[in-house]
């Protein structure tokens, strides 16, 4: 089983949480290729408005990791993408190009406060749709206003072309109530579109898809975990 991550932080010095150096970088690339993705969308955080975002920087390190990538004689394919923090200025980022969506499709991984309103929620989210993208609401476990209103999830679906990421690591921890009951909700209703690493590092936040693949393909069947660690994120990226 081959997997697509749409969602990790493999450019080294781009994001502060993310690689330190080239090589922690390379390390990740061949962590990857290890667990089993096969195409790998590079998401550095984008806060427009709070921090400027390099985009020739970010296409140089994202070339670099694709060289190595090919010098290794690892098959994994490197794509550009985003984590944007929604802010008053990220429809416009996105409209003029300067935040790279994922793997430059109309999909565009957006982050919020884990504290949001579900009315701001809905609002923001609404936003980045009549912007012409379609949201991709990255890891949208930490959310508790979705979390303990999981039929907003369906309602947003509903009145527009939204997504769902949850990232891998939360099937492989232990689970409270509140969360336990949003995921068997998401899973079972076919709301969740993406399950991806949200790598960081070689450490505490590293790849880990081969992993969830086999806790999802035990609590929900194969097919759903081959859907939504591959599938999906393969026929998102058939638009190029």
């Amino acid at each position: 089983m081959s997997f697509t991550d749409v969602h990790h932080h493999l450019l080294w010095g781009l994001d502060d949480d993310g690689p330190k150096t080239r090589q922690e970088m390379y390390g990740m690339v061949r962590r990857a290729a290890a667990d089993g993705v096969a195409t790998l969308v590079a998401t550095p955080h984008v806060a427009p408005g709070l921090r400027f975002f390099d985009g020739q920087l970010f296409l140089q390190r994202l070339e670099d990791a694709r060289v190595y990538a090919a010098q290794q004689g690892l098959n994994l394919i490197l794509l550009p993408g985003s984590e944007i923090l929604f802010t008053p200025y990220a429809c416009e980022m996105l409209r003029k190009g300067q935040a790279p969506t994922l793997a430059g499709t109309d999909h565009a991984l957006v982050e919020f406060s884990p504290r949001i309103a579900c009315q701001e929620l809905q609002r923001s989210l609404r936003q980045v749709a009549q912007a012409g993208f379609v949201p991709v609401l990255a890891h949208c476990e930490r959310y508790a206003c979705l979390v303990r209103h999981p039929a907003l999830a369906l309602e947003l679906k509903a009145q527009f072309p939204v997504c769902f990421q949850v990232n891998a690591s939360t099937f492989l921890r232990r689970q409270g109530f509140w969360l336990r009951r949003f995921l068997k909700r998401m899973m079972e209703t076919g709301l969740v579109d993406f399950i991806a690493s949200d790598a960081h590092n070689l450490s505490s936040r590293k790849v880990n898809l081969s992993d969830a693949f086999k806790e999802v393909s035990k609590r929900y069947g194969e097919e759903t975990a081959s859907r939504l660690l591959g599938s999906n994120g393969k026929a998102m990226v058939k638009q190029l």
